[in-house]
C-alpha cells in the first residue's frame, strides 16, 4: 500500500470537522446518483458560509480536491482548494470510524453537496440552507481508502466488542459489500 499524500495547510486555510452527514438523490443531478452531504463546523468568521454563497451565485466555479490521511489514520482529509469565485482553501476531517461510510459514497459519487452546520444538524430540516455541489475525483485515493478504512474499522469492532481480527473483517467485509449495494441505488424518471 503506498502512502496517501501529507498536506500542509497554511495560515489562511480554514480547518474544520465534519460533524453531520446525510445524503440526497435528485432526478437530473449526477445521473441520479446519491450525493453525499458533507455538514462541517461554520468557522468563527463565517468564511465558510460567505464561500457558499458566493460559490451558489455563480454557474461555474474552479476547485481542486486533494485527499489525504492524518498520522494514525484516524481522520480522512479532503483538501478544497477554491479559485474562484474566491479565492479560499478548506480543509475537512473526517473521523473514519464515524464518518467512512460516507467516504466511500464520495468516493464514488466523485462529487458532494458542504453546507455548514453542528451535530445536531439534520438535513431534512435545514433542506434550504446554503450548499454547493462540489465536484471530488479521487481515483489515486480510493485503493488506499480501501485498506485503511477495512483495518481502522476491523481494529475498532476488535477493540469495541472483543471479536478476533477475522471475526471483525468478516463483519466489515459482510457490512461494506451490503453498502456497496445501497450506494449504487440511482433515481429514474
Amino acid at each position: 500500500m503506498s502512502r496517501p499524500k501529507k498536506m500542509k495547510s497554511g495560515e489562511n486555510d480554514i480547518l474544520t470537522r465534519v460533524v453531520a452527514t446525510a445524503a440526497i438523490a435528485c432526478e437530473g443531478v449526477a445521473n441520479g446518483r446519491n450525493i453525499p452531504i458533507a455538514i462541517v463546523e461554520p468557522d468563527i468568521d463565517g468564511k465558510i458560509n460567505d464561500l457558499i454563497i458566493t460559490h451558489k451565485s455563480v454557474k461555474n466555479g474552479n476547485c481542486e480536491c486533494q485527499w489525504g490521511m492524518t498520522e494514525g489514520y484516524e481522520y480522512a482529509i479532503l483538501s478544497l482548494s477554491f479559485s474562484s469565485p474566491v479565492e479560499q482553501k478548506i480543509i475537512l476531517f473526517f473521523d473514519v470510524i464515524k464518518y467512512g461510510i460516507i467516504v466511500n459514497q464520495i468516493l464514488y459519487a466523485k462529487c458532494l453537496f458542504l453546507m455548514t452546520g453542528d451535530s445536531e444538524t439534520k438535513f431534512s430540516e435545514h433542506i434550504g440552507e446554503p450548499r454547493i455541489l462540489l465536484e471530488v475525483p479521487c481515483d489515486d485515493f480510493q485503493e488506499d481508502w480501501n485498506k485503511i478504512y477495512r483495518r481502522k474499522y476491523a481494529q475498532h469492532l476488535r477493540e469495541e466488542y472483543g471479536m478476533s481480527k477475522k471475526e471483525a473483517l468478516k463483519i466489515f467485509d459482510d457490512v461494506h459489500n451490503e453498502m456497496q449495494k445501497i450506494k449504487t441505488l440511482r433515481i429514474h424518471k
